[in-house]
C-alpha cells in the first residue's frame, strides 16, 4: 500500500509520521509532502531532536509540495488536520481522512512549528500513537 503524510510545509508533522511509520511498518511505501511547503527545506532541528530521542532514525529529507502524481499514485493520504483534509478535491475524497480519523481517533496532530522541544516531543506522541494503530490496520 501507497500512503503519503500530508501537513502544511513538510518540515515537521508529516516527516516525522513517515519517519515513524518506515520505521514500525514493513511492508508498505510512506512519503509524505506539504501543502504549502518551502521546496528543499530540511527537517526542523527539533523534530529531527524528538525522533531521535525516541529512537527513530532521520533519514535525509527535503520538504516538497504535494503533487498530482501524489495523489493519483497514494493509496491512501493521511492528513494532520480536517481542514487540511477538506482542501482536497471531492473526487479524490474517498481516499483522504485524517491520520487520527484513519486509525480511530478523533482531532488533529498539533503543529509545533516555532515551539519548544516539548511541543516537537508531544507532537511525535501523538503521531506515534497513531502509527501504532496504522500498523494494526495494515496487518
Amino acid at each position: 500500500m501507497r500512503i503519503i503524510f500530508v501537513c502544511t510545509g513538510n518540515t515537521c508533522r508529516s516527516p516525522m509520521a513517515e519517519m515513524a511509520a518506515k520505521f514500525l511498518i514493513a511492508g508498505h511505501e510512506f512519503s509524505s509532502a506539504g501543502m504549502l511547503a518551502l521546496e528543499g527545506s530540511p527537517v526542523s532541528a527539533k523534530a529531527i531532536l524528538a525522533l531521535e530521542n525516541a529512537g527513530i532514525p532521520c533519514e535525509a529529507h527535503l520538504s516538497r509540495n504535494l503533487r498530482a502524481d501524489d495523489i493519483r499514485n497514494a493509496d491512501v493520504i493521511l492528513t494532520m488536520t480536517g481542514a487540511m483534509k477538506r482542501n482536497f478535491p471531492k473526487e479524490v475524497g474517498s481516499k483522504v481522512f485524517t491520520l487520527k480519523e484513519y486509525v480511530g481517533e478523533k482531532g488533529d496532530i498539533a503543529d509545533p512549528f516555532g515551539g519548544s522541544i516539548k511541543d516537537y516531543e508531544k507532537c511525535l506522541e501523538d503521531i506515534l500513537l497513531c502509527i501504532r494503530k496504522l500498523k494494526e490496520r495494515l496487518k
